[in-house]
């Protein structure tokens, strides 16, 4: 089975744009940045015609939101988990490797409703992708950004073949550097 593994794109945090893109309960919304990403990414999936059996996603609205332009295009079903939730990082909150085991576990769950020949996109949070990837293929030679894309495949219970396919801003350049392009919000 091929995974694709998608950070979502650039939220508006609220030293950015304020409270009005933030709910309480699911976390941030798509900053403008981020809703441009998420169609860039639509765009450079759908040129590759990789051909998704399924779209999973976080239950948090910026996980689901960033593949909601694909799920749109293919008429396609997003399926929200918790355990693709970030990684709780306050105090007595679970381990990055606590974290690594989880987003393992459902990974594997996920697989087993499809055939090995399938291919499944997964949205979820940077922390979480990174401490699976460092405790799965060692060390990471990339930090995990807004927005990238990995593929890997899974074979029984097995992770191979980490590759990074797209990464939407390039490197040494702040993500918050182009929200100037965009008009201020009210």
């Amino acid at each position: 089975m091929k995974i694709f593994l998608v950070r979502h794109a650039h939220v508006g945090y609220e030293t950015e744009l304020g409270t009005k893109y933030k709910t309480p309960v699911y976390g941030e919304h798509l900053s403008p940045l981020g809703w441009g990403q998420s169609l860039e990414l639509d765009y450079l999936l759908a040129k590759t015609e990789v051909q998704f059996d399924a779209l999973y996603s976080s239950d948090y609205c910026r996980a689901v939101e960033t593949i909601t332009p694909i799920s749109l295009r293919n008429k396609q079903k997003i399926t929200e988990f918790s355990e693709l939730r970030e990684v709780e990082v306050s105090l007595g909150a679970e381990s990055f490797s606590e974290a690594s085991t989880r987003i393992k576990g459902i990974l594997i769950k996920l697989s087993q409703n499809h055939d090995s020949n399938s291919t499944i996109l997964v949205a979820t949070h940077g922390i979480l992708m990174e401490s699976f990837f460092q405790k799965t293929f060692g060390e990471l030679k990339n930090r995990v950004l807004w927005l990238d894309v990995y593929s890997l495949d899974l074979i029984g219970d097995v992770f191979s073949n980490l590759h990074r396919e797209l990464h939407l801003i390039p490197e040494n350049q702040s993500d918050h550097s182009k929200l100037n392009y965009y008009p201020k919000l009210s």
